[in-house]
């Protein structure tokens, strides 16, 4: 029977979003094969688009994080206005920053190693040179790459009307995403179940980090790779092995 299966990337399938291995790839045209329906919980549409391309697939991944929702020919964002001046004192702590605003990103500091994380194409991005004297309105998304000890991170955590959603880390640096305070990786759910008539009876979730219990709230089975934090593993169903041993992927391979 097909699921409908809300996917959190990131160290739950893969180590970033890069190639599939040969394994991999079988999995996951095995489960596209079976009419099932994945969620991509925390990427944009280019990165699928680029993510299919690098591995030779086509499938009908949605696009359904916490900023946006992406099916078909619907976009709805959760973007809003937003001061950045509050970067402007610590420019010295980024190693970048880019928004997306009407599919174009705009780039600071921008760094050839970007592509492995978020693939943009030289003609959607205009580079900014001077960030102290660019002003913006609204965005998309916005995201950041700091080192851990920058004083930038107690700086907007204090802030009232933002949300920062980790998408990356390793022991110097973090990546994040910043959202309306209110946003999550489930924020457009339940747009995606009343427009696609989904039955929660069919629903399953896939996550490694406490950014992504949100989407446990959201469906029926709920599923930890041995890997992820304990807040997470507490609260699933089941607990597969390691995504470097495709724990999630065999999973949906035997079950659904």
């Amino acid at each position: 029977m097909r699921k409908t299966i809300f996917l959190d990337l990131q160290n739950t399938i893969l180590g970033g979003i890069s190639h599939l291995n040969q394994e991999q790839k079988e999995m996951i045209n095995i489960l596209d094969s079976k009419h099932n329906l994945f969620i991509a919980s925390n990427v944009y549409p280019s990165d699928m688009a680029y993510f299919n391309e690098l591995n030779g697939l086509n499938l009908n991944f949605i696009a359904g994080s916490g900023s946006f929702i992406k099916y078909k020919d619907n976009y709805q964002t959760a973007s809003f206005k937003a001061d950045l001046s509050l970067f402007n004192n610590y420019l010295s702590d980024l190693i970048f920053l880019f928004y997306e605003k009407n599919y174009t990103f705009y780039i600071y500091g921008y760094q050839t190693r970007l592509r492995t994380l978020y693939p943009i194409k030289p003609k959607d991005t205009k580079i900014i040179d001077n960030f102290n004297d660019y002003k913006i309105d609204t965005y998309d998304s916005i995201l950041l790459c700091i080192n851990k000890n920058s004083k930038m991170l107690s700086h907007l955590f204090k802030q009232d009307s933002i949300h920062l959603e980790i998408i990356g880390q390793d022991q110097t640096k973090v990546i994040y995403r910043i959202l309306k305070k209110n946003v999550n990786k489930a924020y457009f759910i339940p747009t995606i179940y009343q427009k696609l008539n989904i039955d929660f009876n069919d629903t399953i979730s896939a996550g490694d980090s406490v950014e992504d219990l949100c989407l446990y709230n959201h469906t029926k089975l709920k599923l930890a790779p041995i890997n992820g934090c304990q807040e997470i593993k507490d609260k699933a169903d089941i607990i597969v092995s390691s995504y470097l041993d495709n724990g999630i992927l065999k999973y949906l391979v035997n079950n659904t």
